[in-house]
């Protein structure tokens, strides 16, 4: 199953949890968003999760300092970007 916001798509693969944006800038109001959403569909459970980034050309200073907060990180037992370089 997956769970679909204007920012994110999620996904559950057993234990693992799954993003990809589909944003090409990334903002801290939408780290914000993604970051609550992803809150939100994990019910208070910690994973970890691997995010696709592939599209992603921009993120923002703002939106590096939130995901890397006590804030952007709580639910996540380890987190890991793929990017095309």
């Amino acid at each position: 199953m997956k769970y679909e916001n204007e920012h994110v798509i999620f996904w559950f693969e057993g234990d693992y949890l799954f993003a990809t944006y589909k944003d090409e800038v990334l903002t801290e109001a939408i780290a914000r968003s993604v970051v609550s959403f992803r809150r939100e569909i994990t019910k208070g459970k910690a994973y970890p999760c691997l995010v696709f980034a592939n599209t992603v050309f921009k993120i923002s200073k703002d939106a590096r300092d939130f995901f890397s907060s006590d804030e952007g990180v709580a639910g996540l037992t380890a987190g890991a970007l793929v990017i095309d370089s």
